[in-house]
């Protein structure tokens, strides 16, 4: 021990008359009611859901289907195959399938059920995106006829 007293304004003294501990979270707030545990059922939980909503999963999927056979599309571009039309039109269809889906999954997800907000909106981009290309390719197609 030291001669002198000790400093009054010393945080890490551990006979600080202060108390710097953080709250008690057990303790009650009121006489009535005690508070909740964090392990409570009965209380809402305080994290991000965990469920994915399976819309916006189909319609990220659905969108970069579409974005890879919209560019498949541009290698049979000018070659002599028959199927040269297969391509952007299975292309369209899965961008057609990816905003649906990405449209009704981001209604699911506003109403609260799961999350995924990230995957329908990611969907719905390459959808609008693909549909913008898919009839700008049809047209270099049949314009290589002329």
């Amino acid at each position: 021990m030291s001669q002198y007293p000790a400093d009054p304004l010393d945080p890490l003294d551990p006979l600080d008359p202060r108390d710097h501990a953080s709250p008690d979270p057990s303790a009650s707030s009121s006489r009535d009611q005690p508070a909740p545990l964090p392990s409570d059922p009965t209380q809402p939980p305080h994290h991000a859901p965990t469920y994915t909503n399976p819309l916006a999963i189909g319609s990220l999927v659905s969108g970069v289907i579409g974005v890879m056979l919209t560019f498949m599309c541009l290698g049979s571009i000018g070659s002599g195959t028959r199927g040269r039309y297969a391509w952007p039109m299975t292309g369209g269809i899965a961008v057609l399938v990816a905003v649906v889906l990405g449209l009704i999954a981001l209604s699911q997800i506003k109403a609260g059920k799961g999350g995924g907000r990230g995957l329908a909106i990611g969907g719905i981009i390459c959808g609008i995106i693909c549909g913008i290309l898919v009839p700008l390719l049809l047209l270099v197609v049949i314009a290589s006829y002329f």
